[in-house]
């Protein structure tokens, strides 16, 4: 099943903008084609980013960075555990979960970044509260 060359099946069609599609599609790529499934996860995380306010997307590629040294190292240690029938099984709907995740986490962040509460919190305080300490010769 060779769904990349269906053009109206093909979440990374150069006519299409970066969206999620279908379940079905989903899991056929994580079935498949996993890798395809990645540069997916990839692109919709990268979109989250391009539409976020600029001050965010410093913070949401380090994200992306740390979401995607997650997705490796957890493919590494997938490869060294026992295959058994249920994980053979599973591993599409796994990588599909941790996609969703993923992409969950991104706009999660991104929203919180274009919210009023940390903009006030990025904006510098005009004054400055100063304390005084006594000396003490205990010391």
């Amino acid at each position: 099943m060779d769904i990349l060359n269906e053009s109206e099946n093909n979440p990374l069609s150069p006519s299409k903008s970066a969206s999620l599609p279908d379940f079905e599609t989903l899991r056929c790529l994580a079935e498949f084609e996993p890798q395809t499934l990645e540069i997916l996860r990839i692109a919709l995380c990268q979109k989250v980013i391009d539409d976020a306010p600029i001050h965010a997307k410093q913070r949401l590629a380090g994200l992306l960075f740390q979401l995607s040294s997650r997705q490796l190292l957890t493919r590494k240690n997938s490869m060294l555990a026992d295959s058994d029938n249920s994980s053979v099984t599973t591993a599409p709907l796994n990588l599909i979960q941790n996609m969703l995740k993923d992409l969950h986490a991104m706009q999660t962040e991104s929203i919180y970044l274009s919210t009023r509460k940390y903009q006030k919190q990025l904006k510098p305080s005009s004054t400055a509260i100063i304390y005084s300490f006594k000396k003490t010769d205990s010391i």
